[in-house]
């Protein structure tokens, strides 16, 4: 079984699918995106819910960014070097997973930082993943969303941060 989110873009069309996984389990592919155009290199979901902010939050997949004001998905966690265009101009804070094990995650939130982006390192009281775990544990939009504003960083503070945060 498996929740079908679909992926507009600026014009409102449907230009991908993305399946998840209503199972858990480490034998279960969680994810399965399938592109209605393969030129497409970076996929973003989110687009329609952007009110006239010009601060984002970015965050890793769908289901993260619909318990957040003013935030899309990167669909996969990426270095941010390249943005789509409708947002382009924003202020962007990028939220990754709560992972500070997970060499991937790191290495990425590194990339932000030296790619001259905002990111959200989280504080050691949040032991959830990410966001939707967050919310089954009963933090509120707003709790959210003042926890990621707090600990939000860049240039030599980021670095800095990541290197306190990270567990490897």
């Amino acid at each position: 079984e498996r929740l079908i989110i679909p992926i507009v873009n600026t014009k409102n069309e449907v230009i991908a699918l993305q399946g998840r996984s209503l199972e858990s389990g480490t034998d279960t592919i969680r994810y399965i995106t399938i592109k209605g155009d393969k030129s497409i290199e970076r996929l973003w979901y989110g687009f329609c819910r952007i009110n006239t902010s010009d601060r984002l939050l970015v965050v890793e997949g769908p289901i993260d960014s619909l318990f957040l004001d003013d935030c899309v998905a990167m669909v996969g966690i990426n270095d941010g070097s390249v943005v789509p265009d409708p947002i382009k101009d924003k202020t962007l804070i990028f939220v990754v997973d709560n992972e500070p094990r997970n060499k991937q995650v790191i290495t990425q939130i590194g990339k932000l930082i030296n790619n001259g982006r905002t990111v959200c390192i989280w504080p050691s009281s949040i032991v959830q993943k990410d966001i939707n775990d967050m919310v089954l544990s009963n933090y509120t939009k707003e709790e959210l969303q003042t926890i990621i504003k707090a600990n939000s960083y860049s240039g030599i503070e980021a670095k800095l941060k990541l290197q306190q945060w990270k567990k490897v």
